[in-house]
């Protein structure tokens, strides 16, 4: 049988570019057509990430930014609209081209368009230095 799709499913405090540079490693690329990462913001928290540790704060920034596709979750709970709006522009500063998707309760309410054009992260060379270090060996 053939494969149509492969979903990873990382922890909240992974960091999505990893993946994709693991998906790149020359023995799996030919595998692929196409990837596509899919972030979940929680939008309360994302308002409040500047009072997180620099780490989390840049962690959650990275994972916006390796997305093609952000969820946009719990919008109901958010203030007013220009709350709302700060969190979209703040989000489109981050990642532009991404296409953005409001969420409540994990259901689609409304999907900016303005991003749909959305295209794979290049991440050639990216380092990030929010993360601990591993090395695994497989024998």
């Amino acid at each position: 049988a053939e494969v149509d799709y492969i979903i990873v499913e990382a922890t909240g405090v992974a960091n999505p570019i990893d993946i994709l540079v693991a998906c790149q490693d020359p023995l799996l690329v030919d595998a692929f057509s196409s990837i596509e990462t899919i972030g979940l913001v929680d939008s309360v928290r994302f308002i409040k990430r500047h009072d997180n540790t620099a780490q989390t704060k840049a962690l959650m920034e990275d994972q916006v930014r390796a997305s093609q596709t952000i969820l946009v979750n719990k919008v109901d709970l958010i203030e007013d609209d220009a709350q709302l709006q700060m969190v979209i522009e703040d989000i489109k500063a981050l990642s532009p081209k991404s296409r953005i998707v409001l969420t409540q309760y994990g259901e689609t309410l409304k999907t900016i368009e303005k991003g749909a054009n959305a295209q794979n992260v290049d991440v050639t060379g990216f380092h990030s230095h929010t993360h601990a270090h591993y090395t695994s060996l497989q024998y």
